[in-house]
């Protein structure tokens, strides 16, 4: 201990005093510097938890990336040869796709078709995973059946089950003795796709050969679907690929990118926002140092007596603003980890209990949450740094002290 400076040791009695008034604002402003870095930390494991969430269902549903052909023949052997040359891409898949529109009764809703080969395409997406019952597999889709999986929330706005028919209505029109009218053809709903993502609201699955019928004369609907090792670099692979190939590349980051970014932004504002919270209480650590700088003048003006110079007393105030705020830190970090561990059973408890139904309207049923060491070390550093800026005036006010002044009164 003796080692450290005198004006740290002075602070720091100084900080554990009780008993007076002074000591009571002081444990008031720590306890406001706790719970507003408790919160902080809570509400970003939270929404941290929202976004591993959503990516990890939506990457793990979508193609990291595509290349559609341009031209309506192609030497598919060369074309996936140079695919899997590529070091990024660790699978692939053969898929049609296009769009069309669903219709049952007076009921309409826009689709997205994806053509697939089950055994295939299980590879670079999970879909078949979220089938929502257990008993039915994409390897149901057989060739010339005109079978289909749906969204489950296109499947909800259309009314339609599993072991209903729907009409499929597509932009190509034929001829017929009554006129010339889009092309349609009766589809008939094996199950439903609930993965908790947007996709749910406008994606059909059907077997790659029928959606070939159905879509022939569509221009880039013969395409190869991708998954690649780092899926935030998804579309430089595809932009890669498309330049060797002469195709057209996709990637999840142009579909859904504007969704990843709002998680992003959302984010980013509510950190700004709560870290106001953190303000505040730097704000009342001000006004207690500045109680304490007051209540603890003749002290100042002793210690000035026997030698101490100025910028020791604007040391013992910053000090003293560096142990109550890196201790609150500290301690709030502590206890935002706790409540961020704690959360998801608090929550599964409360909804057990209350049937609140808080999270019906999301993705999930649960409260995800994922506290990070860096997103804890950023909290940390603006808390400190909000501290240290609130040691500044009673510094200063502890520099104007006037020795001979104060103990004339005394």
């Amino acid at each position: 201990m003796r080692s450290l400076p005198p004006s740290l040791l002075i602070a720091a009695r100084y900080a554990a005093s009780t008993g007076s008034f002074t000591s009571f604002v002081t444990r008031v402003a720590l306890i406001g510097l706790v719970f507003s870095v408790a919160v902080l930390l809570l509400v970003m494991s939270i929404m941290n938890g929202f976004e591993r969430e959503l990516l990890g269902r939506l990457l793990a549903v979508a193609p990291h990336a595509s290349v559609h052909l341009r031209e309506s023949t192609r030497d598919w052997n060369t074309l996936e040869d140079i695919i899997d040359a590529h070091p990024q891409v660790t699978a692939r898949a053969r898929v049609v796709r296009g769009a069309g529109m669903l219709s049952v009764g007076e009921r309409f809703k826009g689709v997205s078709l994806v053509g697939i080969e089950p055994s295939t395409y299980r590879q670079v997406s999970q879909a078949e995973s979220y089938v929502t019952d257990a008993s039915k597999q994409f390897s149901m889709l057989t060739p010339g059946a005109f079978q289909a999986f749906l969204g489950y929330r296109l499947a909800e706005e259309l009314q339609v089950s599993a072991g209903g028919h729907i009409r499929l209505l597509l932009s190509q029109a034929v001829s017929t003795p009554f006129g010339v009218v889009p092309r349609s053809k009766r589809i008939r709903v094996l199950g439903t796709v609930h993965s908790g993502t947007e996709l749910d609201g406008y994606w059909m699955w059907l077997h790659r050969e029928d959606a070939g019928i159905l879509l022939r004369g569509t221009p880039n609907a013969q395409t190869i679907d991708l998954r690649v090792s780092n899926a935030m670099r998804a579309d430089v692979t595809a932009e890669e690929l498309a330049r060797v190939t002469g195709t057209r590349d996709d990637s999840w980051k142009r579909r859904f990118g504007p969704l990843h970014q709002a998680v992003i932004s959302t984010r980013g504002i509510m950190f700004i926002l709560l870290s106001l919270l953190i303000g505040v209480a730097a704000f009342n650590l001000v006004s207690t140092l500045v109680m304490i700088i007051h209540q603890r003048q003749p002290d100042f003006a002793i210690l000035s007596t026997i030698g101490a110079s100025a910028g020791n007393r604007m040391s013992v105030a910053m000090w003293l603003g560096v142990l109550i705020g890196g201790f609150g830190t500290l301690v709030g970090l502590g206890l935002g980890q706790a409540l961020s561990l704690a959360a998801p059973s608090f929550y599964e408890w409360l909804e057990s209990s209350f049937q609140l139904g808080l999270m019906d309207r999301y993705f999930i049923s649960y409260l995800p949450t994922d506290p990070q060491a860096a997103e804890a070390l950023r909290i940390g550093t603006v808390a400190m740094l909000l501290s240290l800026l609130a040691t500044v005036y009673p510094a200063l006010r502890a520099l104007r002290l006037r020795p001979a002044e104060v103990l004339s009164n005394e």
